[in-house]
């Protein structure tokens, strides 16, 4: 999809000009789900963690991705 293409540039661009915006652990989850196609599960036998916490770390990366797109479009 031209969409996914668009939302993996953007948020390529995003987590290479600032890594203040997102924890590091953040910038992980974002780069093998979005990047590196994994699933929340997979995602969260890399960390030790389940894929409940990944989903909820990304969904919190995204909001602040959002919040950050706002202010930048305001």
């Amino acid at each position: 999809h031209e969409s996914d293409t668009s939302i993996r540039e953007y948020l390529n661009t995003i987590l290479s000009i600032d890594t203040s915006i997102l924890t590091e652990r953040q910038s992980e989850y974002i780069k093998l789900y979005f990047f590196e196609d994994l699933t929340f599960a997979e995602i969260g036998k890399r960390f030790n963690i389940t894929r409940e916490a990944v989903r909820q770390g990304i969904k919190k990366a995204l909001e602040k991705i959002r919040e950050l797109d706002n202010e930048v479009r305001s």
